[in-house]
């Protein structure tokens, strides 16, 4: 079962709603709440860390946390632009020893990273257009 299959489970479905229980269906990064104006917010439940082969309903409570669809979009933007950005350093560091003795490992190294910042790019792109 992938994770996408996983989020549909009878599981996290509960556990899900458990969590929004928890934090009054309120984002608990900006306070918003499930509604507000008459318009219905989507809350997500995100995890706070990852524990290798868990499922997603198998987390404890303090690893779970209810955020807006707007802060989980931002939160998820950010980090991607944190990777992109140590990737854009790693990628200068090659360039300058590049230029200083050039090697098939260094090419190797400099092209793999390169490779990493397209997908990133790619990543933002299908966010900023709403595409999972």
């Amino acid at each position: 079962m992938n994770y996408k299959e996983k989020l549909k489970d009878q599981r996290w479905i509960i556990r899900r709603e458990e969590i929004l229980q928890r934090d009054n269906y309120t984002c608990r990064r900006c306070g918003c709440e499930d509604e507000i104006h008459g318009k219905f917010l989507i809350l997500n439940v995100r995890h706070k860390y990852y524990m290798p082969n868990t499922d997603p309903w198998d987390y404890p409570g303090e690893a779970l946390i209810t955020w807006c669809s707007k802060c989980h979009r931002e939160e998820t933007i950010l980090k991607i632009l944190q990777e992109l950005n140590s990737l854009f350093v790693q990628r200068m560091s090659l360039y300058k020893a590049n230029l200083v003795a050039t090697s098939k490992r260094t090419k190797a190294e400099y092209n793999q990273l390169s490779n990493d910042i397209a997908k990133l790019r790619e990543k933002l792109r299908k966010i900023e257009y709403g595409k999972k």
